[in-house]
C-alpha cells in the first residue's frame, strides 16, 4: 500500500475521515499501529 504521509500530517488527528481511513488500513497490516507508535513518540 502506498500511505499519503502529507495527508496524513495535515488532516485532523481526530477527523471521522481519518478514523474510517485508518481503520480500513488496519485491517490490511500493521503500519498503522507502528506510524502511531511514532507519532507518539514525536509528541513526548
Amino acid at each position: 500500500l502506498l500511505y499519503d504521509w502529507c495527508t496524513l500530517n495535515v488532516a485532523p488527528w481526530d477527523s471521522i475521515y481519518m478514523k474510517r481511513e485508518m481503520d480500513n488500513l488496519t485491517r490490511e497490516d500493521g503500519i498503522w499501529n507502528y506510524f502511531l507508535q511514532y507519532r507518539l513518540e514525536i509528541q513526548k
